[in-house]
């Protein structure tokens, strides 16, 4: 055989193994996108997982709060009064029924050789306490109320410190109230004219700053005079301005005001009108609500 029928037939099987080749290098194309593809799986199980470890350490320590609180807090011996059912005598928790303002207070009577130390929660967090050391006292009386805002669900309760004691006798010495002074009824208004931002919940009614900042807020209605009315513009809960009229002989009624306030940013805003009182409210909009941010700081 010459040289030159050698590279010819060396041609010719190069040209029937091309074909392998490429496949070849085709399959080790999607082999390599297969494995980024397996690898991106694994990162995102990964990740899964540290979040699922993450949920259940949660799960757990929120199981672990909820023992410690059924072991401190086992509720009270008597309840005197418990309208709607909003206290659990079983966990010694009050769940608040509605969106409201709410009073607590709780106070206790005790052998003074003892220290005690009673904390009123809300939502696992302390808000209040009463407290005192151990003496040589033959006995001690402690206290404490606070007014809350709560959303409907929030939970309040009082437990008593690990190591500490008050009596729990047939005398009520040791006592815990909570009750609802007043009910926000915010269920927006029918149009929503302007709402740049979103700082405004047309379902709640709630207006909720957005920034730190000076904000002008004006509210006004119109109604029938033969029917009271009167709304309040109240700001975390607490009342700031009123405008209202008694019921009259006349044929209808206007009333409004209006305040300025420097807002911290997540504080809320709004108008409650108040139970057994009346407005219209129509489509010629005259019972409006105004809040806009005057200088932002």
């Amino acid at each position: 055989m010459t040289s030159q029928e050698d590279t010819v037939l060396q041609n010719e099987a190069q040209q029937l193994t091309c074909p392998f080749k490429n496949l070849f290098k085709d399959l080790l194309k999607d082999l390599g996108v297969s494995e980024e593809k397996l690898q991106a799986t694994e990162t995102r199980l990964n990740a899964l997982e540290n979040k699922m470890q993450e949920v259940l350490s949660r799960l757990a320590n929120s199981e672990a709060q909820i023992e410690k609180i059924k072991m401190e807090n086992s509720g009270v011996k008597n309840v005197l009064m418990n309208v709607g059912d909003a206290y659990n005598k079983t966990t010694g928790i009050f769940t608040a029924p509605v969106l409201g303002v709410y009073y607590f207070s709780f106070f206790y009577h005790c052998q003074a050789d003892q220290p005690t130390l009673l904390a009123l929660f809300r939502n696992g967090k302390q808000v209040a306490i009463t407290k005192h050391h151990k003496s040589s006292c033959y006995t001690e009386n402690g206290g404490n109320g606070v007014t809350l805002q709560l959303d409907k669900g929030e939970q309040v309760y009082i437990v008593l410190r690990k190591n500490t004691r008050v009596w729990d006798e047939s005398n009520v010495t040791t006592v815990f109230t909570g009750f609802l002074i007043n009910a926000i009824h915010t269920k927006g208004v029918k149009n929503v004219l302007m709402n740049v931002g979103d700082a405004y919940n047309k379902t709640t009614g709630i207006f909720t700053a957005p920034v730190l900042g000076v904000y002008y807020f004006s509210f006004f209605y119109h109604c029938q005079a033969d029917q009271p009315t009167l709304l309040a513009l109240f700001r975390n809960g607490k009342q700031v301005a009123i405008t209202k009229h008694h019921k009259s002989s006349c044929y209808t009624e206007n009333g409004g005001n209006g305040v300025t306030l420097q807002l911290d940013k997540g504080e809320q805003v709004y108008i409650v009108l108040r139970k057994n009182t009346r407005v219209w409210d129509e489509s010629n909009v005259t019972t409006v609500f105004t809040g806009f941010l005057i200088n932002a700081m």
